[in-house]
């Protein structure tokens, strides 16, 4: 965690307004006491708005799915030292289709570990954006053979929206949902 304390407090039940209740209707029990979600649905005009894009991240719309997008999601919260995120795809990617080991291997130097061809140009790919906000023409090409042109932009585009929420959730101070697993080496990276 980079801040001990939120800097941007989540608002709480009795401080909910009519507007803020409504939109909170909309959600589970769990995802709509996230930590995350409190903290931005402070001004709903913005939560409504980063929620509509996340949305189609989170949805079959977005061609790239399962392990595959995990892998995306988990190198970007990795490479942005991103607790929050981290502690809720570890879960996440172990749901789909990931294991314990190729999550720590997510840490590391994409040729430190025995990735399929089509999952190394992912990890290959995050890291290009997060080093020059670009993917670079050789792992451009590479994915080329892996994905179509859909599945490309949304490998890019999933990388984007939770870069976004990195930096949300390290500058708002958004801490650990109650029960989500805290990850040891992101707390010495910080």
């Amino acid at each position: 965690m980079r801040l001990n304390e939120p800097r941007v407090q989540p608002v709480t039940d009795e401080e909910l307004n009519e507007e803020q209740k409504s939109i909170l209707d909309g959600f589970n029990e769990i995802a709509r006491n996230l930590k995350l979600f409190r903290t931005i649905l402070k001004y709903p005009n913005a939560f409504k708005a980063l929620t509509a894009w996340g949305n189609y991240i989170q949805s079959k719309k977005n061609d790239l799915q399962g392990r595959k997008k995990e892998i995306v999601v988990l190198r970007t919260s990795w490479n942005t030292k991103a607790a929050y995120e981290w502690s809720h795809h570890s879960r996440i990617g172990l749901h789909a289709g990931l294991t314990a080991d190729e999550i720590e291997a997510i840490k590391k130097d994409p040729d430190a570990h025995d990735w399929d061809p089509s999952e190394r140009v992912l990890i290959k790919a995050v890291d290009d954006l997060y080093a020059d906000d670009f993917v670079t023409n050789e792992t451009w090409s590479e994915m080329t053979q892996h994905y179509s042109e859909k599945e490309m932009m949304d490998i890019v585009m999933t990388c984007g929206h939770y870069t976004q929420i990195s930096r949300i959730c390290n500058s708002f101070g958004i801490g650990l949902d109650e029960g989500a697993p805290r990850d040891e080496d992101l707390v010495k990276l910080a």
